[in-house]
């Protein structure tokens, strides 16, 4: 990550304005402050044509940060988007061609770029890895994560206890922030809906060993 030319002394109030938890404030705070140029993500999921509301949180601290320099990464979660990714969901979303979930990732972006600096946007999806996973390197992932760690979530924690179906299928979702964020490498995320500032880190998979820089 590249430092900025001067240090930005009022760009740690302005990209923490409206957050309402910020993972490792310390370092987050010495990095911003001290002019790095910072890669920050948002992940969307593109299961509808449009994008709520809430979504508008996170966009515009994205676009704060851009505002100051740092570089703002989107990733569209093409392919949890097509295998019905349950997380936060109360029931289990459908499963989604690749037809219906590109023309409204497509939207997405339209409406994304009313808040953010197209020029200024990497944007990344997740097929440009997972299409590419074989199955070691799914059983790789998902045995980092036990059965305890995701029942623990509130989102099956609920199902299980109302005695709702909840697919193996399902409960694999989870894991790909993980992937994600060994294959495009940053040092914040701004969590949608809420405003959620975490400092990122990084599974290293042998997929994303290979392609990491």
């Amino acid at each position: 990550m590249k430092k900025q030319q001067n240090p930005d002394h009022g760009a740690w109030d302005a990209v923490t304005s409206g957050a309402v938890e910020i993972v490792d404030r310390a370092h987050l705070k010495s990095r911003v402050e001290r002019g790095d140029r910072l890669r920050v993500k948002l992940g969307l999921d593109p299961t509808k044509p449009d994008i709520h509301l809430g979504h508008t949180v996170p966009l515009r601290a994205l676009r704060r940060y851009q505002q100051h320099g740092h570089q703002a990464v989107l990733i569209i979660g093409d392919w949890t988007a097509r295998i019905g990714d349950p997380s936060g969901q109360n029931v289990t979303r459908p499963q989604l061609t690749k037809a219906d979930v590109d023309a409204a990732a497509q939207t997405y972006l339209d409406q994304a770029w009313k808040i953010l600096d197209e020029g200024e946007t990497e944007v990344r999806l997740q097929s440009e890895w997972f299409d590419k996973m074989r199955l070691e390197d799914v059983v790789q992932l998902t045995s980092r994560y036990t059965v305890a760690r995701m029942l623990a979530r509130d989102d099956f924690a609920k199902r299980m206890k109302e005695g709702v179906i909840t697919w193996t299928s399902r409960v694999s979702p989870p894991a790909s922030p993980s992937a994600s964020a060994s294959s495009v490498p940053v040092l914040a995320s701004a969590s949608s809906p809420r405003s959620r500032l975490r400092r990122s880190g990084a599974i290293p998979t042998r997929q994303a060993r290979s392609g990491r820089t």
